[in-house]
């Protein structure tokens, strides 16, 4: 375990906004975890977890020791003719994962390929693309208690998992560091192809490498490639142009909400959700207001995904918040949605 102090962290954050952490510390076993922490305890600094940095605004100046989590490994658990369990390190790279599970014919997690971000973090927003969430095939976490340093498994009831949100995000935020996390892959080939979008892409890939299209014989890898066309056609990287992804959670509405919001917009795009209520993609409202392509104060739009505020001034948090936010007041104006932005603010 080394400390360092007064260490620059915007390198290590994706929309690289200035940032700098008081204390700053490695994390690559969880020997080095409870080291960290007991150091922080007796020197009375607040403790600050740092992933992958795709989903993280921070402050300009973290007052915190901030520990970045560098847990590695993975190790099959169970591996029979129908499913294998495996146990990964909370610093694995998410995409990295998927596309291990798919090279040993492991099945469930495809439509999350190319999600940024680390496999701990994973579980924290219940990651989810083109109709599926990581709880699909979540099975359990190992974390560390901040406070007691005492270790804990969390199963999937216990993580409450909904849209894009966990107990983490609730009573448990800021209680506990993880360390491991459990996933149960199918082995039999099927594919999620409820987003008409995905399944035209799939057509649209197979057609130009392999003729004539054959649903009954799309692959799970078939739809990773597919993902992977969608999401760097429409978000940019990162490393070419500073962003978070996605800025704002889809609202969940009412069905009365939706039949409302038709009678100013025929051509609303909704996903059912349940027999109450649907989900309308923020994206979408944010485009229909003209938002997509502006710049605010330094802040772009993107201009091929609106669901997507880029830095390219490499701006702090502070300048982004204020693009948000009136963004956030535009979308309430017209429609009456209050738009709930993804990344989470540490500082």
């Amino acid at each position: 375990m080394h400390i360092q102090e007064q260490v620059n962290i915007q390198p290590f954050v994706t929309l690289a906004v200035p940032a700098v952490a008081k204390f700053y510390c490695e994390i690559h076993s969880q020997q080095d975890l409870l080291e960290a922490l007991r150091w922080a305890q007796a020197k009375g600094e607040r403790v600050v977890v740092l992933g992958g940095g795709s989903n993280v605004l921070p402050d300009e100046f973290i007052n915190a020791l901030v520990l970045h989590i560098k847990l590695l490994g993975k190790e099959v658990l169970q591996n029979t003719d129908a499913q294998a369990e495996v146990q990964f390190g909370a610093g694995e790279v998410w995409h990295e994962l998927v596309m291990w599970a798919l090279s040993n014919g492991f099945y469930g997690v495809e439509n999350l390929a190319l999600i940024p971000g680390t496999v701990g973090a994973a579980p924290i927003q219940n990651i989810g693309a083109y109709g599926v969430e990581l709880e699909r095939c979540f099975k359990c976490l190992t974390a560390i208690n901040r406070d007691t340093l005492q270790e804990k498994i969390f199963t999937k009831a216990e993580c409450d998992f909904g849209y894009r949100d966990s107990v983490f995000k609730k009573i448990a935020k800021d209680k506990y560091i993880i360390t491991q996390v459990t996933l149960v892959f199918n082995k039999t080939i099927s594919a999620a192809l409820d987003y008409p979008a995905l399944l035209s892409t799939v057509e649209q890939l197979w057609r130009h490498s392999r003729g004539p299209f054959k649903p009954e014989l799309i692959t799970p890898l078939d739809v990773a490639n597919a993902v992977i066309y969608l999401r760097q056609s429409k978000l940019p990287d990162p490393q070419q142009l500073p962003n978070v992804g996605s800025f704002f959670k889809n609202p969940v509405v009412a069905n009365a909400k939706v039949e409302e919001l038709k009678q100013r917009w025929p051509d609303i795009v909704v996903f059912n959700v349940d027999e109450n209520t649907k989900k309308i993609p923020a994206g979408w409202l944010i485009d229909k207001l003209g938002w997509k392509g502006k710049e605010v104060n330094g802040v772009t739009v993107h201009k091929q995904q609106a669901l997507v505020l880029t830095n390219p001034n490499k701006l702090s948090t502070a300048c982004v918040l204020a693009t948000a936010s009136a963004i956030q007041a535009s979308v309430l104006q017209h429609s009456g949605i209050a738009l709930e932005i993804e990344p989470q603010c540490i500082g």
